[in-house]
């Protein structure tokens, strides 16, 4: 088993360390694409001159902030339908430990995303959504089968307000371009993590850490795997590559934070094909 964040880190100059986590941390603004910070009418009317959008969507695999959010969305009538989506990826393991943590064997080990969080909102007498989302497993397909949700119970959306972890908000926005490109998609990031460097200590989060917050380790692996996917070459997901996404244009600064923390982490998150 190889060192954790912690541990590498711990053994990093002052200089070395406060560099990582000034790069982590620029990650971290420019992934997010912050259109709103609060899931409230006035910072929509804030963001588009709006009091209401058509359609506010949770993709699963958020930290439980993002449900937070997504409840409270709800509860201010921000939009005419509600959707969360979310078949089994990357992080519904984490998910659900983060759920069941909370509230002891609440949700089977076997279980989506979605289905995860709905019965999390229920357990807690959250107001539900109008639809759900079981199949996904990759941010192309969550944006896919929402549209295609969407149609089959007669929503066709102008407006859209998405909840999701942060480091997944440009490409969710990329991949709509794609997808749906006339579709107004609004991002509010499920919550805002800096972390800190601490001399013999390491990498640790601000405090307090958002709700059911990620491990630091799968935070900055999760993190270390977009800007790579962001690339329009032979290798991302661009129109030169894959064709998944729009077109990105990634800042120098942000292509130098990345390469830092691909070069601390050893790598980066390569694509999992079981979620292809």
């Amino acid at each position: 088993m190889g060192a954790t964040v912690a541990e590498k880190s711990a053994a990093l100059s002052r200089e070395e360390g406060e560099r990582l986590a000034a790069a982590i941390n620029k990650l971290e603004l420019w992934l997010a694409v912050r259109d709103m910070y609060e899931p409230t009418i006035e910072a929509l009317e804030s963001a588009l001159g709006l009091d209401q959008v058509d359609v506010v969507v949770l993709y699963g695999d958020s930290v439980l902030a993002g449900v937070d959010s997504f409840v409270s969305a709800i509860r201010e009538g921000i939009g005419k339908t509600s959707l969360v989506a979310g078949g089994r990826s990357y992080g519904t393991d984490g998910l659900i430990s983060a759920i069941n943590a909370e509230h002891p064997g609440l949700v089977p080990e076997d279980a989506t995303a979605a289905d995860a969080i709905c019965a999390y909102m229920a357990h807690r007498n959250d107001p539900m959504p109008t639809a759900v989302e079981r199949e996904s497993t990759n941010i192309g397909a969550l944006v896919r089968n929402t549209i295609t949700l969407l149609r089959s119970v007669e929503v066709v959306p102008d407006t859209l307000v998405v909840i999701a972890d942060p480091i997944f908000m440009r490409r969710i926005e990329a991949t709509f371009a794609v997808v749906e490109e006339t579709l107004s998609v609004t991002s509010l990031p499920a919550y805002d993590a800096r972390v800190n460097f601490v001399p013999g200590v390491g990498l640790v989060f601000e405090q307090p850490t958002p709700h059911g917050m990620w491990p630091l380790d799968t935070y900055l692996d999760l993190m270390s795997g977009e800007v790579p996917r962001l690339r329009d070459d032979a290798e991302g997901y661009g129109p030169k590559g894959k064709g998944f996404i729009d077109h990105v244009n990634i800042p120098p600064e942000i292509s130098q934070a990345a390469s830092l923390l691909e070069e601390f982490l050893g790598g980066y998150r390569e694509p999992d094909p079981v979620f292809a």
